[in-house]
């Protein structure tokens, strides 16, 4: 099951496919659970991952699935890090998001134990020091 994000849903929504959440505020991390985020949506920071295996994905399609010539949802803040994970937490997949930096940002991904894998994402902006901190690539644009 996956839990699915919508930026331009006009209500706030309860997560799935038919509804999703409006804003990544709701979001709740459950350990092994997928969240998908709409293409060409913008989201704000998802914050510290606390739970173990999280993957972040895109979708397009109102069944769920993929279409790859879309725009990446962006995922874009002020905070130090866009992403981050607590210590000690691991097995996370970020896949096909593009993330916007902000002024006076340290890292957009940061792990604390190299728990991360990141796959066909994209970075840019200005103002941070690393796109990635301890973690691993596979694939894709940087």
């Amino acid at each position: 099951m996956a839990v699915y994000f919508d930026s331009g849903n006009d209500v706030a929504g309860d997560g799935s496919i038919e509804n999703p959440y409006q804003s990544i505020s709701s979001l709740v991390y459950v350990e092994g659970e997928t969240y998908k985020f709409k293409r060409g949506g913008t989201y704000g920071a998802p914050g510290q991952v606390t739970e173990n295996d999280v993957t972040f994905d895109a979708y397009f399609n109102d069944d769920g699935t993929d279409d790859a010539s879309q725009a990446k949802p962006i995922f874009t803040d002020t905070s130090s890090n866009i992403i981050n994970t607590a210590t000690g937490v691991t097995g996370h997949l970020i896949k096909k998001i593009r993330y916007v930096a902000q002024s006076g940002m340290t890292a957009m991904v940061n792990s604390n134990d190299g728990a991360i894998t990141g796959m066909y994402c994209e970075f840019d902006g200005a103002g941070f020091s690393a796109r990635w901190q301890i973690c691993e690539s596979q694939g894709g644009s940087w």
